[in-house]
């Protein structure tokens, strides 16, 4: 009886899930949508329990292009023990909102790239 009300538990979170998955629009990269669908993500994540990877799961899911691709690389193995914190960290760091050109510049300079990144994937 256990088994069986396990299954219906996990069916029921891919359930509510996929249900705000498809609420939340796709980001592909532009600042100006940056934090209205991080705080999309970040609500669902909330909402589904909280746990520390259902999170970089739902931006993986509402992310395209170079977006979705930094987030599959930061999930599948640039990160030993990935968590939401350091991820939220990154993703602002990287996609938040950026005010001018100077101030692009003076992050940039300022960010550290790991040994395995290229400069494109580094920019990305």
């Amino acid at each position: 009886m256990e088994a069986v009300e396990g299954r219906l538990d996990r069916i029921q979170n891919e359930m509510g899930f996929m249900g705000l998955v498809t609420k939340i629009p796709v980001y592909e990269g532009d600042s100006k949508e940056f934090k209205e669908w991080f705080k999309s993500v970040d609500r669902a994540r909330m909402i589904l329990g909280g746990s520390p990877l259902i999170g970089i799961h739902i931006a993986l899911a509402t992310s395209a292009k170079a977006v979705a691709d930094y987030v599959a690389r930061f999930f599948n193995g640039n990160n030993p023990n990935p968590n939401w914190d350091v991820f939220k960290e990154q993703l602002l760091a990287r996609l938040g909102e950026t005010i001018d050109h100077a101030t692009a510049l003076s992050k940039l300079r300022k960010m550290k790239r790991k040994p395995v990144e290229s400069i494109q994937i580094f920019a990305e």
